[in-house]
């Protein structure tokens, strides 16, 4: 069994009360996504709801890899190479969107969920 995924669905488990404890919950990550897609009402609060959005998108995905190439973990998915912080942020709304249910996540284990829906890995990069 993937490490990573046990991990993950321990953290997707867990109830609203104990994802408080974390800095953002999936629903304040995804509405600076949606800001900044949709416009917000004056450009700094676009810009900044924009520069929030990715930069929360790359540190996920940037521990995901750092998990994988420094401690040897198994990825949780597996993105294209050539995916942009705005692919993969759009793929976290997308997903936001469809599983409103998971707004009360941590941010982070939410967006892990959307990037492993879209982007699975194969079943040979998987024990």
């Amino acid at each position: 069994m993937r490490v990573a995924g046990t991990c993950l669905l321990g953290i997707a488990m867990m109830s609203a009360a104990q994802a408080a404890e974390y800095f953002d919950s999936a629903d304040t990550v995804a509405q600076w996504c949606r800001l900044a897609e949709q416009g917000a009402a004056d450009a700094a609060d676009k810009h900044a709801a924009g520069e929030a959005c990715l930069a929360f998108i790359a540190g996920v995905h940037d521990t995901n890899t750092l998990l994988v190439t420094a401690a040897g973990m198994n990825p949780t998915y597996c993105a294209p190479a050539d995916a942009t912080l705005g692919q993969l942020a759009r793929v976290f709304s997308g997903y936001m969107a469809r599983n409103e249910e998971d707004g009360n996540l941590p941010a982070a284990a939410a967006v892990m969920l959307a990037l492993q829906e879209s982007y699975p890995c194969p079943s040979a990069a998987v024990p």
